[in-house]
């Protein structure tokens, strides 16, 4: 598990440093006299759905974590942490917004999840460096750039304060919701293995028994990422 971590949290680095080197991120951000964060704030759209999740899910997660820590129960931290960087934001942010970051270089929606996902990963360096000390700030030092001193940032990543949760990021319901459309989502791709159908292959329509009216309210507005993750044409909720 921990080295399915560490290589998780190298390759999510990775997407993001290959992507925004397409783009010459850093060389446009020094072109203009503006840090990488600067530079990709003033181009970025406003933020989307999946932007104001992780972004919730990360300063619930620092919440979390900080009591976890407080209660010297560092097992309990570390495990959160994997969690959140494994299954939600690698396996679930960065591959459901992956055609973000195919768009034109100036698009600011792909300007927005570059800002979101360099922001998480940062976060994820600072939440981590009490107990992953190396890697965390080999990977802070590349997000920060070569010019960080120049533009006033921390040169090392234990030069940071401790991340503070902001309750104002944090969503619960949307959390709740999202949380609610990736259990539908992994029990409709565990329904097309046991009917050997993959999900390459189409389907007219997936029926979704939900327990209360108040899911199916909810779900309804999630009914986009459910058909584009299960490759189905129609939702319908029972």
């Amino acid at each position: 598990v921990v080295r399915k971590y560490f290589d998780t949290l190298r390759n999510t680095y990775s997407f993001f440093a290959l992507y925004a080197n397409i783009d010459q991120v850093a060389e446009e951000a020094e072109n203009q006299g503006l840090s990488i964060e600067q530079y990709l704030e003033k181009k970025a759209g406003p933020p989307e759905r999946f932007d104001r999740w992780i972004t919730s899910r990360y300063h619930t997660l620092v919440r979390e974590v900080t009591g976890y820590f407080d209660n010297y129960e560092i097992t309990h931290s570390v495990r959160s942490i994997q969690s959140f960087v494994i299954d939600e934001l690698s396996n679930w942010y960065v591959r459901t917004n992956r055609r973000r970051f195919w768009a034109k270089a100036d698009d600011p929606s792909k300007m927005r999840a570059y800002l979101t996902l360099y922001r998480i990963l940062v976060g994820v360096c600072r939440l981590t460096a009490p107990v992953t000390p190396f890697v965390s700030e080999l990977i802070f030092k590349e997000l920060m750039g070569e010019n960080r001193a120049k533009y006033g940032l921390p040169l090392s990543v234990h030069m940071t304060d401790y991340p503070q949760p902001d309750e104002t990021q944090i969503d619960t319901e949307l959390e709740e919701s999202m949380e609610l459309t990736q259990k539908v989502v992994s029990l409709g791709r565990a329904a097309r293995s046991r009917k050997n159908l993959k999900v390459r292959q189409p389907l007219s329509r997936i029926l979704i028994a939900l327990p209360k009216q108040a899911d199916q309210q909810l779900m309804e507005e999630y009914t986009d990422i459910i058909k584009e993750e299960l490759n189905i044409k129609e939702v319908v909720f029972s």
